[in-house]
């Protein structure tokens, strides 16, 4: 009985299909698919982002292995699945062709691959065009762009070719609100730059709640005694032990310390540039703050109080846009 058992295993793996003893490796392959900002500027680093996958599986990526990016000259590497891009730091200018090889962990059941090398161009640093972004406010988030090129934490600089378009985002961590753009953009909607020039942003990030309005105090009214004149005085610079003396409102305000109001201020900083030029100026929005709180509306609002280069200029959108700061 024994012997006939052996004899039937014996045929039935002798009947097994041949790639069951197959101990080839699966062959992969392995595309660079961005590079970005391209073209780059030489000491700035470049996002590179390759995938690597098995042929024949749709698809599929190898759970192990290292990617090496080089031009010949430059390197930089990551580990995939677990990271997708690397920054490489260009140090010569001109065209490079950039070529990632895969390469598998030593007992795996992988081959490593080489990609297809694509063209980079890389210009001097005296054709780039450098960008500020700095980050304020009480909350957090970061700002980066789709391409990674950019992702900032807090704050950082990164030098574009001249003529680049850069489009920011600003994404708020859990708890947090974007309140908005101040230096080269405005509003809350994405930054996009064409670098032309040195460039700076900043991005405000503030606490979830409660929600920023020109109630300065959190008495739950909009003031021109109190909270009208908090605004002037922290527009202007007043430093703390002047901020908030004979300011503060009637009732049960939420804000009464200084460094409470100051803090709140920087969180709305943002949204106090009411004419929309990318600064807050005690001159110009300070005294559009101010007369809408006092009731004034049309010109009487707006007379010599627009500042230069304002993208709200007409009395009445500037009124649509204050009025939306007020407690309802």
């Amino acid at each position: 009985m024994r012997l006939r058992f052996v004899r039937q295993l014996a045929f039935a793996m002798m009947a097994l299909p041949a790639f069951v003893y197959a101990t080839d490796p699966l062959p992969t392959t392995i595309i660079i698919e961005r590079h970005s900002p391209d073209p780059s500027v030489v000491g700035a680093p470049v996002a590179i982002r390759a995938v690597v996958t098995i042929d024949g599986t749709g698809g599929f990526m190898p759970a192990t292995g290292f990617v090496d990016v080089s031009d010949g000259v430059d390197q930089c590497s990551f580990s995939p699945p677990f990271a997708m891009m690397c920054r490489w730091t260009p140090t010569v200018v001109g065209t490079r062709t950039l070529v990632a090889t895969y390469r598998v962990v030593p007992g795996q059941s992988f081959a490593g691959s080489t990609s297809v090398g694509v063209q980079h161009t890389v210009v001097a640093a005296s054709e780039g065009r450098q960008l500020v972004v700095a980050s304020a406010g009480s909350g957090s988030g970061s700002v980066s762009t789709a391409d990674e090129a950019i992702s900032c934490g807090l704050n950082c600089s990164y030098s574009f070719a001249a003529g680049t378009t850069v489009t920011l985002a600003a994404t708020p961590s859990a708890g947090s609100v974007f309140s908005g753009w101040l230096g080269a953009c405005t509003s809350k909607l994405p930054c996009t730059l064409t670098m032309s020039a040195p460039t700076a942003v900043t991005a405000t990030f503030a606490p979830d709640t409660p929600p920023l309005a020109l109630d300065i105090d959190g008495n739950t009214t909009a003031d021109a005694v109190t909270d009208g004149l908090l605004l002037i005085r922290y527009l202007s610079g007043l430093p703390d032990e002047m901020l908030v003396p004979g300011a503060i409102g009637g009732g049960s305000p939420a804000r009464t310390a200084a460094a409470e109001v100051k803090q709140y201020l920087v969180n709305l900083r943002p949204m106090l540039d009411v004419d929309g030029n990318g600064a807050v100026d005690a001159a110009t929005d300070g005294v559009l703050l101010l007369r809408y709180l006092l009731g004034l509306r049309g010109d009487a609002l707006t007379a010599n109080a627009v500042g230069a280069a304002a993208r709200r200029t007409l009395a009445n959108d500037i009124e649509t846009y204050l009025s939306a700061l007020i407690p309802h």
